[in-house]
């Protein structure tokens, strides 16, 4: 899969039949309707998982609030796994079936995770105005690689590589790895106190591990808030490392925006220091802040292929 940018215009995608769009999260899902590569803001609407059975009758009444439009695709972006066509949020008892969708809605129907979703759309955020919030500022590199970041119910990263016209997001599934040595040393050195079992990245970057780490740590919110900036900047380091995103590192999730929105300069601080690499700098960070940013990677996704 991938998303075709016409040299001529960057701004426009080869995606010109109607599209419904869905950013389907453990609590809520968010639906738009999109042509040409974009959201049509008008149409975007959002509710809670709980009103409906299913994705489908979610959908279903959607469309039929927007008086019935004929759609010739439909991209749901789903926060929990994929397995070819098929597709369940982690949090949440709905699953998803690509062919059973596409015959109820006589579309063409591709099923992504929300991150890569989001990975999607960063080759767009500037081109149509969504918002966001630099951390660290610097010189971007060649517009080759860029790595999403999530922090919320749980953790992954969405790899952004941009090879001439086409994006490419791969995917991932970091946050079931192991917690990197250097953090699991930060914690022990930081905390104060016991420290709860953290063996992956996610049992330390997510809700669950925020929580638990506030819990046991000895001092206020605020101290910890700085504690907890510094270990993403750390993680942030790895990732770096691992992944070389070049043109920048963008944040998504409701733990990272709280940390970030009053712990960006201690982000900072422990973040931008040299890495070890010979040549190697860190590249810039940004936070995503508009909750559509998803439902404009489904719009921008090719699934002509």
């Amino acid at each position: 899969m991938k998303v075709s940018i016409p040299p001529e215009n960057a701004g426009e995608c080869d995606v010109t039949d109607l599209r419904l769009v869905a950013d389907v999260g453990g609590t809520n899902c968010r639906f738009a309707l999109a042509r040409d590569g974009r959201p049509i803001s008008e149409t975007i609407r959002s509710g809670p998982n709980r009103a409906h059975p299913t994705f489908e009758a979610a959908a279903q009444d959607y469309l039929a609030a927007q008086g019935n439009p004929e759609i010739a695709e439909m991209v749901a972006a789903v926060a929990g796994p994929i397995r070819g066509r098929t597709a369940r949020l982690t949090n949440w008892n709905w699953t998803f079936d690509a062919a059973s969708l596409a015959a109820t809605f006589g579309a063409r129907v591709e099923l992504l995770n929300d991150l890569s979703a989001l990975g999607y759309a960063v080759p767009g955020l500037a081109l149509e105005g969504q918002r966001l919030v630099v951390v660290k500022e610097g010189a971007e590199g060649p517009r080759q690689q860029s790595l999403v970041m999530g922090i919320g119910t749980g953790f992954n990263v969405s790899l952004v590589v941009q090879t001439g016209a086409a994006t490419v997001c791969p995917r991932t599934d970091i946050g079931h790895i192991g917690l990197p040595l250097g953090i699991s040393d930060l914690l022990s050195q930081r905390m104060g106190g016991p420290v709860p079992a953290m063996r992956s990245i996610e049992d330390c970057f997510s809700g669950r591990g925020f929580a638990a780490l506030l819990d046991r740590f000895d001092g206020g919110e605020g101290a910890f808030r700085t504690l907890y900036a510094e270990l993403m900047a750390a993680l942030a380091r790895d990732m770096m490392m691992a992944f070389m995103p070049t043109s920048g590192i963008y944040f998504a999730g409701s733990v990272a925006r709280s940390v970030l929105d009053v712990a960006a300069e201690d982000f900072a601080g422990a973040y931008d220091r040299p890495l070890p690499l010979a040549g190697a700098e860190v590249a810039p960070v940004s936070v995503m802040l508009d909750d559509a940013a998803a439902l404009l990677g489904c719009a921008r996704l090719d699934i002509a292929d």
